[in-house]
């Protein structure tokens, strides 16, 4: 149900929203992993606040990739954010910098990039300037359309009911919105949470394996997820 290459095939923003009571980490780790065994030569950086490396190779060991041979390669780079900027900086263009330096530092020109933005929220929390992230998102939704090159955003919402000025500019990038949200019943032993994906303005209509708005549930294991329809169990991916 959660068809990433499919998704990034598309070459447009995608968003994925989640909450503090079901964090889309697997996600943005399934997303990864998929592109880079799709082919060899794909290419991925990710910008974060988490120097969480060891955990992703923990993770992808079990797609049987290696994060260190990929790094080594130039396939895979991890962008620490804090390192390059930090709160209080009057712009995060640094970071579209080192993108678009990772982006050109490369033969394979028939390789496909994903570039993953993956602390939008955080850096808001952590004190940046709240209009700079919504600036770096556009800025890099514009370098990946005109680079051919697939873009992955994540978003923390932390009251549904809110639609704030950074959320309502991610929604008009993207082309999918994929929404993680706790159960509406509480905590399960056997559910870990709900997955949706949204139409966005931007979505591809000769894209036809997305059903748009239907729920689904998931169940988290110790380095992956379980889908099934919702009030089945039976699990479909």
């Amino acid at each position: 149900m959660y068809p990433a290459a499919d998704l990034l095939a598309v070459k447009k923003p995608v968003l994925i929203t989640d909450q503090l009571a079901a964090p889309a980490d697997f996600l943005v780790f399934r997303t990864v992993t998929t592109h880079l065994k799709e082919n060899k030569q794909n290419r991925c950086i990710v910008l974060s606040t988490f120097n969480d490396v060891p955990r992703w190779k923990a993770i992808a060991s079990k797609s049987a990739l290696n994060v260190d041979q990929l790094i080594a390669a130039g396939l895979l780079k991890f962008v620490d954010i804090l390192f390059h900027v930090q709160p209080g900086a009057s712009t995060l263009r640094p970071l579209l910098d080192l993108v678009q330096t990772f982006a050109n530092d490369t033969s394979a020109t028939t390789s496909h990039l994903l570039v993953v933005f993956d602390a939008i929220s955080t850096l808001e929390w952590l004190g940046f300037n709240t209009t700079e992230p919504g600036r770096l998102s556009r800025a890099l939704s514009s370098f990946c359309r005109k680079s051919s090159a697939s873009l992955l955003l994540r978003y923390h919402i932390l009251d549904r009911e809110v639609i704030d000025d950074t959320f309502s500019l991610l929604q008009q990038l993207a082309a999918y919105r994929v929404e993680v949200r706790p159960l509406s019943s509480g905590k399960s032993g056997a559910v870990s949470g709900e997955i949706c994906i949204h139409l966005g303005p931007l979505h591809d209509e000769t894209l036809t394996t997305i059903e748009p708005d239907k729920t689904f549930q998931y169940r988290l294991t110790d380095f992956s997820a379980t889908f099934f329809t919702k009030g089945t169990g039976a699990t479909v991916l």
